[in-house]
């Protein structure tokens, strides 16, 4: 398509005059959506524990060191994006963790630290940005990545939290979309199936724990993260308009088969 269709089309999907904010964006998952909403014309944060004084920029984009399971830190560094950028409009919950382990036996203080990193964090975040939004009363987009495992239970290794945690966020996802509704905020999950990132790449060290993986997957293709890109865009950008309370599956046919 040329001429003033193509003209359209990159509209529907410009994020130009948007502020994002991706949490967990300074590696894996979260950096490449960082990078992605960059290049659609966003101006993007990046929110990350892992971030110090000497590491005061990702990539070319502002960074702002937060712990998401601290609530105070989580105001203080989004008050900090929208005094430096503006009014945050995008929000990726991205930061994550994982740990694996039987669940008879598995430590409830890991069991606590991920559903306070993964669910409550989310939900920290969230709510400051849809709280500024409502009073601002200004539209808005918030984007949950979620998992496979927040629909089905993980069969190929214990994660018992995990996926109690990637459950918790899509009711979270459902939750909000709902109740902010009526404030032009749309709230969507993107479950990712298996994708290569430095944490699941270690695991393939194991050829039948690969195998059996490649396995359950229809066309045994393992995902990476920029197939995550376009989802997360769409999301963001006006061609989602009035697509909100969806978890979008990102899984090479996963959840289907």
């Amino acid at each position: 398509m040329t001429g003033d269709g193509m003209d359209a089309n990159c509209e529907l999907f410009s994020l130009q005059s948007r502020v994002a904010v991706v949490t967990g964006g300074s590696r894996g998952i979260g950096l490449v959506i960082a990078q992605a909403f960059r290049k659609a014309g966003a101006t993007v944060a990046v929110v990350d524990l892992a971030i110090d004084d000497a590491t005061p920029r990702v990539e070319g984009m502002p960074a702002y060191r937060c712990d998401v399971t601290d609530e105070n830190a989580v105001g203080a560094a989004l008050d900090r994006v929208s005094k430096d950028l503006g009014t945050v409009d995008v929000l990726v919950n991205n930061a994550g963790i994982n740990s694996l382990g039987p669940a008879e036996s598995y430590p409830t203080a890991t069991w606590r630290k991920v559903l306070d990193t993964n669910l409550t964090g989310a939900f920290f975040c969230a709510r400051h940005v849809g709280a500024r939004l409502i009073r601002e009363q200004r539209p808005g987009r918030i984007i949950n990545i979620a998992s496979v495992m927040g629909h089905v239970a993980p069969s190929m290794h214990n994660a018992v939290a995990y996926s109690a945690a990637k459950s918790g966020m899509l009711g979270l996802t459902r939750a909000l979309a709902v109740e902010w509704a009526k404030h032009a905020i749309n709230v969507n999950a993107i479950c990712p199936g298996m994708i290569l990132t430095d944490l699941t790449s270690s695991r393939m060290t194991d050829k039948s724990y690969e195998a059996a993986m490649r396995g359950r997957i229809p066309n045994g293709r393992f995902g990476t993260p920029e197939d995550l890109v376009g989802a997360a865009v769409f999301l963001a950008s006006p061609a989602a308009e009035i697509v909100t309370g969806h978890a979008l599956n990102v899984d090479a046919g996963w959840m289907a088969a």
